[in-house]
């Protein structure tokens, strides 16, 4: 795991991964929900908004992505930006 970040809200983790994977646990599951996204290298940044509405995720490539994060914790890419350079905090 390359990065943390807990919902302000709701009993919700997103994990993100070396991999460029991201996954997702909340209260009443026993196991981890796949977010499928444009992301190939290692997250180094996951962070959700103040409301825990939307979520920010970006890799060790430069990429950035925003999601929105429904009522069914459905996790749908808002945009994707290739920044090329490394974000450290958001």
């Amino acid at each position: 795991m390359s990065a943390l970040a807990w919902h302000p809200e709701k009993v919700l983790l997103a994990t993100g991964w070396e991999n460029g994977d991201i996954h997702v646990w909340f209260a009443g599951h026993r196991e981890f929900a796949s977010v499928h996204g444009p992301h190939k290298a290692p997250i180094v940044l996951l962070d959700f908004s103040e409301q825990g509405g939307r979520m920010v995720t970006a890799d060790s490539m430069g990429l950035l992505t925003g999601w929105r994060c429904d009522g069914q914790y459905q996790f749908l890419t808002m945009f994707s930006h290739d920044l090329r350079d490394v974000l450290l905090h958001i």
